[in-house]
């Protein structure tokens, strides 16, 4: 089963991407949030789900497949490279950077990474 972690559980992670993630049979191992209320929220919506403060707490988890970017926009390029470098697979919930450059620079890094 592929095992998800998932960056973020306001709007974005709670009401589509965690939903989605169960419906498709995905393994929603962990979720990152320094809210407290959300992170209560992510362990009573995810049976068993691990939830950790920050991405080095989720990147430091092992067996991850896959990590969906769903925190703030103005994140999403600093955590998905940060995923990318530590080798594993991402997907970031629109939009993909503020800018351009953010999105070039995200491609250039996924593709020289394979």
């Amino acid at each position: 089963m592929t095992r998800v972690g998932l960056v973020g559980y306001g709007s974005s992670g709670s009401t589509f991407h965690a939903p989605l993630l169960r419906a498709a049979g995905l393994d929603l191992v962990a979720v990152v949030s320094s809210n407290a209320e959300r992170a209560d929220q992510a362990r009573a919506e995810n049976q068993g789900v691990t939830v950790v403060p920050d991405l080095d707490g989720l990147l430091a988890l092992r067996g991850l497949d896959l990590v969906v970017v769903a925190s703030p926009s103005g994140r999403h390029v600093e955590n998905a490279e940060a995923i990318i470098e530590a080798g594993v697979a991402v997907v970031v919930d629109k939009p993909l950077a503020c800018d351009a450059a953010g999105a070039q620079g995200l491609v250039d890094l996924a593709a020289g990474r394979g």
